[in-house]
């Protein structure tokens, strides 16, 4: 029986990491391909990325694609609830701040507990959203490409919320900000990442 070969390098399967692999129903000598001749075959165009066999005219099975990560589109729900949104519910916050304030003017803490009560609902709810929404396939790229601004974002984070809660109720602004900021960060990430997948399938490395 003739050795399976990869119908694009004609080189039979000599590396479990680059196995030939059959994407699509083609039989015969067009049955086999190395997967990294797949990817690179796939992204020979960045404009025209390849999801369909040039023989069979059939869709790749997902099974074979390479794992990039789906980036949020702009202007979708989440993105807005996530990316632009804030700045209406910090609004609303302070006008409720304002408004609420003066009934209150006996009680010079309330201004104070209603800032800190409103903040830990806002952090609940931005990040329930933010795990459920902030998928990732290659974690391993992803911590390498945003460890960085994660950690500058986290201290920032940190150090606002910490100094809010000893007073400085003016901070509630950055917090916002830096909320905000985790969205951004985490669409960024997954850019890099594909770009750096990308790259890599090109190379013709699996």
């Amino acid at each position: 029986m003739q050795e399976p070969l990869c119908r694009f390098c004609f080189e039979p399967s000599s590396d479990q990491r680059n196995p030939l692999i059959s994407p699509c129903p083609c039989k015969g000598s067009a049955q086999y391909i190395h997967r990294a001749c797949l990817y690179r075959w796939i992204f020979t165009d960045i404009d025209d990325i390849k999801l369909k066999c040039s023989i069979c005219k059939m869709p790749l099975l997902e099974a074979f694609l390479p794992a990039l990560e789906i980036v949020p589109k702009k202007g979708s729900l989440v993105d807005f609830l996530l990316g632009s949104s804030l700045g209406i519910l910090f609004a609303i916050h302070y006008i409720l701040m304002f408004l609420l304030a003066a009934p209150y003017k006996s009680d010079p803490n309330f201004i104070g507990r209603y800032i800190n009560t409103s903040q830990l609902g806002l952090h609940i709810v931005y990040g329930t959203l933010f795990f459920l929404n902030a998928r990732v396939k290659n974690w391993r790229e992803y911590v390498s490409v945003s460890s960085k601004a994660y950690s500058w974002l986290l201290a920032h984070h940190t150090l606002s919320l910490y100094l809010m809660l000893s007073g400085f109720r003016v901070l509630t602004i950055p917090i916002g900000t830096s909320m905000n900021m985790y969205w951004v960060t985490h669409k960024a990430a997954l850019v890099k990442v594909n770009a750096g997948l990308i790259e890599r399938f090109r190379a013709g490395t699996p």
